[in-house]
Protein backbone atom coordinates (compact mmCIF):
# COMPACT_ATOMS: atom_id res chain seq x y z
CA UNK A 1 0.00 0.00 0.00
CA UNK A 2 2.96 2.41 1.02
CA UNK A 3 4.06 2.08 -2.72
CA UNK A 4 1.37 3.05 -4.10
CA UNK A 5 1.21 6.12 -2.59
CA UNK A 6 4.85 6.81 -2.87
CA UNK A 7 3.92 6.02 -6.77
CA UNK A 8 1.56 8.70 -6.72
CA UNK A 9 3.04 11.47 -5.03
CA UNK A 10 5.90 10.93 -7.81
CA UNK A 11 3.09 10.76 -10.69
CA UNK A 12 1.98 14.67 -9.27
CA UNK A 13 5.98 15.78 -9.24
CA UNK A 14 6.45 14.59 -13.07
CA UNK A 15 3.20 16.47 -14.08
CA UNK A 16 4.07 19.52 -12.00
CA UNK A 17 7.52 19.78 -13.31
CA UNK A 18 6.29 19.00 -17.01
CA UNK A 19 4.01 21.65 -16.70
CA UNK A 20 6.50 24.45 -15.50
CA UNK A 21 9.01 22.60 -18.29
CA UNK A 22 6.26 23.64 -20.96
CA UNK A 23 5.62 27.46 -19.47
CA UNK A 24 9.20 28.21 -18.90
CA UNK A 25 11.09 26.43 -21.98
CA UNK A 26 11.08 27.50 -25.34
CA UNK A 27 9.96 24.87 -27.30
CA UNK A 28 13.90 24.29 -29.15
CA UNK A 29 14.86 23.82 -25.30
CA UNK A 30 12.04 21.77 -24.50
CA UNK A 31 12.77 19.21 -27.19
CA UNK A 32 17.00 19.55 -26.11
CA UNK A 33 15.83 18.33 -22.47
CA UNK A 34 13.83 15.37 -23.91
CA UNK A 35 16.48 14.71 -26.13
CA UNK A 36 18.97 14.44 -22.72
CA UNK A 37 16.59 12.40 -20.61
CA UNK A 38 15.84 10.15 -23.71
CA UNK A 39 20.32 9.67 -23.61
CA UNK A 40 19.93 8.95 -19.86
CA UNK A 41 17.21 6.70 -20.71
CA UNK A 42 19.49 4.82 -22.96
CA UNK A 43 22.03 3.87 -20.23
CA UNK A 44 19.59 2.57 -17.95
CA UNK A 45 18.18 0.14 -20.87
CA UNK A 46 20.62 -0.56 -23.01
CA UNK A 47 18.38 -3.44 -24.69
CA UNK A 48 15.93 -0.78 -26.33
CA UNK A 49 18.86 1.43 -26.74
CA UNK A 50 18.91 1.73 -30.78
CA UNK A 51 14.99 2.38 -30.54
CA UNK A 52 15.79 5.04 -27.77
CA UNK A 53 18.17 6.81 -29.67
CA UNK A 54 15.95 6.87 -32.63
CA UNK A 55 13.09 8.64 -30.46
CA UNK A 56 15.74 11.15 -29.14
CA UNK A 57 17.17 11.94 -32.67
CA UNK A 58 13.55 13.52 -33.92
CA UNK A 59 13.38 15.61 -30.88
CA UNK A 60 16.51 17.68 -32.21
CA UNK A 61 16.29 16.86 -36.28
CA UNK A 62 15.45 20.79 -36.89
CA UNK A 63 17.38 22.61 -34.05
CA UNK A 64 20.10 24.59 -34.69
CA UNK A 65 23.33 22.92 -32.93
CA UNK A 66 24.19 25.83 -30.44
CA UNK A 67 26.55 24.64 -27.95
CA UNK A 68 24.97 27.37 -24.76
CA UNK A 69 21.38 26.04 -25.48
CA UNK A 70 22.36 21.91 -25.46
CA UNK A 71 24.52 22.78 -22.09
CA UNK A 72 21.35 24.21 -20.34
CA UNK A 73 19.61 21.49 -21.92
CA UNK A 74 21.68 19.29 -20.07
CA UNK A 75 21.77 21.20 -16.71
CA UNK A 76 18.24 21.58 -16.92
CA UNK A 77 17.44 17.67 -17.52
CA UNK A 78 19.91 16.91 -14.68
CA UNK A 79 17.89 18.96 -12.55
CA UNK A 80 14.70 17.29 -13.69
CA UNK A 81 16.40 13.63 -13.06
CA UNK A 82 17.63 14.97 -9.55
CA UNK A 83 13.93 15.29 -8.62
CA UNK A 84 12.15 12.47 -10.19
CA UNK A 85 14.53 8.90 -9.90
CA UNK A 86 15.77 6.98 -7.63
CA UNK A 87 18.98 7.73 -6.07
CA UNK A 88 19.53 4.27 -4.64
CA UNK A 89 20.12 0.86 -6.64
CA UNK A 90 16.97 -1.60 -6.22
CA UNK A 91 15.75 -4.36 -7.76
CA UNK A 92 13.56 -2.06 -9.69
CA UNK A 93 15.34 0.82 -9.74
CA UNK A 94 16.05 1.33 -13.42
CA UNK A 95 12.45 0.20 -14.32
CA UNK A 96 11.01 2.96 -12.04
CA UNK A 97 13.45 5.39 -13.21
CA UNK A 98 12.57 4.67 -17.12
CA UNK A 99 9.15 4.99 -15.59
CA UNK A 100 9.56 8.31 -14.62
CA UNK A 101 11.28 9.78 -17.44
CA UNK A 102 9.13 8.60 -20.13
CA UNK A 103 6.31 9.48 -17.25
CA UNK A 104 7.81 13.23 -17.63
CA UNK A 105 8.28 13.23 -21.26
CA UNK A 106 4.82 11.86 -22.35
CA UNK A 107 3.09 14.70 -19.83
CA UNK A 108 5.11 17.19 -21.65
CA UNK A 109 3.99 16.44 -25.16
CA UNK A 110 0.86 15.54 -23.64
CA UNK A 111 0.74 19.23 -22.24
CA UNK A 112 2.12 20.73 -25.56
CA UNK A 113 -1.59 18.82 -27.21
CA UNK A 114 0.68 18.73 -30.59
CA UNK A 115 1.90 15.81 -32.74
CA UNK A 116 5.56 15.09 -32.46
CA UNK A 117 7.01 12.04 -34.62
CA UNK A 118 8.00 10.59 -31.06
CA UNK A 119 5.27 10.57 -29.19
CA UNK A 120 3.66 7.08 -29.87
CA UNK A 121 7.33 5.68 -29.38
CA UNK A 122 7.65 7.12 -25.94
CA UNK A 123 3.84 6.54 -24.79
CA UNK A 124 4.48 2.57 -25.92
CA UNK A 125 8.10 2.59 -23.75
CA UNK A 126 6.23 3.79 -20.83
CA UNK A 127 3.51 1.32 -21.39
CA UNK A 128 6.23 -1.44 -21.44
CA UNK A 129 8.32 0.25 -18.47
CA UNK A 130 4.94 0.07 -16.11
CA UNK A 131 4.25 -3.49 -17.29
CA UNK A 132 7.69 -4.61 -16.18
CA UNK A 133 7.16 -2.94 -12.59
CA UNK A 134 4.18 -4.41 -12.24
CA UNK A 135 5.22 -7.91 -12.80
CA UNK A 136 8.80 -7.66 -10.51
Amino acid sequence: MAYVLVSMLNVKLINELAGDSTRTLQRPQLYLVINALLCHLQTLDPERSAFIFDLASKFTTNIPDDKQEKEYALLKSQSILDQIVVPEFTENSNNENSLAITMFIASVLTTLNEYHPSAMGVMGLTGVYSNELKRS
